[in-house]
């Protein structure tokens, strides 16, 4: 910034007078200028040097010749093909001919299948990623820095680049979670070892998200007027455990821009934070009564006391507020946060996580990693979509916020019980496809 700027130089001034140095003055008689970054420091030479070492780390020893790639080895699988195919003709047609030398007839059979691959095979094929690098700088002012890129570059019809807010909206949306296996009391399952996939595969699709706005509502009214023998397994599918809700709707770092008294109702704009987060939170129908308390949207608009009264013990335990004691934030090193959060009226603290599914899955309890976790999340995020993975621990009533605190969160991330997957993505505008295909 100027500020910046001022001060480097003010100092830099200072500097130059107690050692008696005064800088020339410019020849045009122009403002002097101090240069803070050469070279790769620049913002330029940052996207230089990254597509250079892009380059070596992709290309590769042998594949930066555009060479030793598959498409070369088809070509020759094709040309040993022929080879032999005409070998056998020679040797048939050959072999039953008194007049034909048998030890000449085999040589000339060798000598075809040798020279499939003729010597100059590797020159012409350098030659051609050569020229089609020239004529790519020629003829379209693009510069490649890996060529043995061209070859797939040939096969792309239509290319996008979309920052959000371009070809999708800049609304974060919540599809739903992938669930993993659970009883009826709602504790995961640790014998059943393969999230449902409802189409027979290891990865599942879309299908198998479960909403929890619709699974947040409908849960209670599950739970009270259907014993656990009375529900059936297509509305049981429908309703997310409390202990993922706990971690859907616990483990952000939203705030409030009001005071969250009691009454006071806090809307959708008064809350600031991560949109994905956000978004999570509104989508489980839930809000925050402060920055560091979160409920169900009824309970803000209804007496907790009275609402609590008229439900059974097991919808209002679904559906008690959840006050977070402390947080370890999001670190884009470590690729997760974890906070400790208590629910109302009750002592037992609770460790919820989320993150990158390849970072959380060091820290989950073996017994509870489905045999499909890898093919789940990496099924969703080739679709685009963006995928965190949840994870849960008990710590007990005993369990001390402050102690925790200074333990550190390698103490606390640890052995942690596979919630499920969340699974959100930005929805494509309503006229990209259009102009995509114009």
């Amino acid at each position: 910034s100027s500020d910046d700027a001022d001060s480097y130089a003010q100092d830099n001034t200072t500097s130059s007078s107690k050692k008696n140095i005064i800088p020339p003055p410019p020849p045009d008689n122009g403002c002097i200028c101090f240069t803070l970054r050469t070279g790769f420091d620049t913002q330029q030479g940052q996207l230089l040097r990254t597509m250079i070492h892009a380059a070596k780390k992709t290309g590769g020893a042998g594949q930066s010749d555009g060479i030793n790639t598959l498409d070369t080895f088809l070509f020759i699988l094709l040309l040993l093909l022929c080879a032999v195919v005409s070998a056998i003709s020679v040797l048939q047609a050959g072999w039953y001919d008194p007049t034909r030398n048998k030890f000449r007839l085999v040589l000339h059979v060798i000598i075809i299948v040798t020279s499939v691959v003729p010597p100059e095979l590797p020159m012409e094929l350098s030659l051609a990623v050569t020229s089609s690098l020239a004529d790519l700088m020629k003829r379209c002012a693009v510069y490649c820095t890996e060529p043995f890129r061209i070859p797939l570059a040939g096969k792309v019809d239509v290319c996008c680049f979309d920052k959000t807010g371009t070809l999708t909206s800049d609304e974060m949306r919540l599809r739903g979670v992938r669930l993993p296996p659970f009883s009826s009391s709602g504790v995961v399952e640790k014998k059943e070892r393969m999230i449902s996939c409802v189409d027979g595969t290891n990865h599942g699709s879309n299908v198998d998200l479960v909403l929890p706005s619709s699974s947040s509502s409908s849960s209670s009214a599950n739970v009270d007027d259907a014993d656990d023998d009375d529900v059936d397994e297509e509305n049981r599918m429908n309703v997310i455990p409390r202990e993922v809700l706990r971690v859907m709707v616990g483990c952000q770092s939203l705030a409030t821009t009001t005071g969250g008294g009691p009454g006071e109702v806090v809307t959708e704009e008064d809350i600031i934070g991560d949109p994905l987060e956000k978004a999570v939170l509104l989508g489980c129908n839930w809000t925050l009564r402060s920055s560091n308390t979160v409920c169900p949207k009824s309970s803000i608009m209804t007496n907790t006391t009275a609402m609590t009264s008229s439900m059974s013990s097991s919808s209002s335990a679904y559906l008690k507020p959840i006050s977070v004691h402390h947080r370890f934030t999001f670190s884009s090193r470590l690729k997760r946060m974890t906070v400790l959060a208590r629910d109302a009226q009750s002592r037992d603290l609770w460790a919820l996580s989320k993150g990158a599914p390849e970072t959380l899955h060091a820290l989950l309890d073996k017994t509870s990693i489905p045999s499909n976790y890898e093919q789940v999340y990496k099924y969703h995020m080739g679709l685009g979509q963006r995928v965190l993975c949840m994870g849960y621990r008990n710590l007990g009533s005993s369990a001390d916020v402050s102690d925790l605190r200074e333990k550190g969160r390698s103490y606390v991330e640890r052995d942690l019980i596979f919630g499920g997957f969340l699974v959100l993505d930005c929805p494509l505008k309503s006229d990209s496809c259009r102009v995509i295909k114009e």
